[in-house]
């Protein structure tokens, strides 16, 4: 009786397996998340939505697979997923609909979370997307 080791084989399957599973992961997080953001202040014209993208996963160390998704190019996008304090604005504001105005001290927003709690949501799912892709 001998023994048949594939143990290159598997490294290969579970790296591929690992990517499909972080690239799946990170494009439902990015789904989610998208979907939690609504029209309104800050973000009417939509660029704060572009900009929650995924990358595609890949080794980022020997047998590490990483993958990268959030918001992208926006630096605002900090501040509405966590909110603001009351603060000074210095400067005029161009408001939509209402031309230049000077706001002087802006009242704070309210954390609108949609990176954090999708995350949450979509991360627990990666070990079984991993494992389904693997059983393929």
């Amino acid at each position: 009786m001998s023994l048949e080791w594939h143990g290159e084989q598997l490294k290969r399957a579970t790296k591929v397996a690992a990517k499909l599973g972080v690239d799946q992961t990170t494009t439902a997080a990015v789904r989610a998340a998208k979907n939690r953001l609504q029209p309104g202040h800050g973000y009417q014209f939509g660029v704060l939505k572009r900009s929650v993208q995924s990358r595609a996963a890949r080794e980022i160390a020997p047998n590490v697979i990483g993958g990268l998704w959030g918001s992208f190019d926006v630096a605002y996008a900090i501040y509405v997923e966590t909110g603001t304090a009351p603060h000074w604005i210095g400067a005029p504001v161009k408001i939509k609909g209402v031309g230049w105005r000077f706001i002087g001290l802006h009242p704070g927003t309210q954390p609108i979370p949609y990176l954090r709690v999708s995350a949450d949501e979509e991360y627990p799912k990666l070990a079984g997307r991993i494992q389904k892709a693997l059983a393929t």
